[in-house]
């Protein structure tokens, strides 16, 4: 992902409860500085994993009383490696942001 032409990485740690999808979110630069930390919930109905990430104050650190919501709708696919991939776009933000929708995929191992 970019970020005002600096390469960004998200983190990602989901956990599943039956259809039930949720957990942490972090953004940040390739020098290790966080840009945004949240929060996901969503639904997965077969291959789509459908949600939000939830910004709460504080979850942008240089901004801290900026709050927000970014929504995701991903195809998941299960292998060697696991992916899952397709848009993000803010929904939502009490501040300017650097980026208003992005194609994102990620992988796991």
């Amino acid at each position: 992902m970019t970020v005002q032409t600096n390469s960004a990485r998200m983190t990602w740690e989901l956990a599943q409860n039956g259809t039930a999808v949720s957990g942490p979110v972090t953004m940040l630069l390739s020098t290790g500085i966080v840009l945004m930390n949240g929060a996901f919930t969503g639904t997965l109905n077969g291959s789509t994993l459908a949600g939000t990430i939830a910004v709460t104050p504080g979850g942008i650190p240089v901004y801290p009383a900026c709050t927000g919501q970014l929504a995701a709708t991903m195809n998941a696919t299960i292998g060697s490696p696991s992916t899952l991939t397709g848009p993000l776009s803010v929904v939502s933000s009490t501040c300017a942001v650097p980026i208003s929708s992005s194609s994102i995929t990620l992988t796991r191992p």
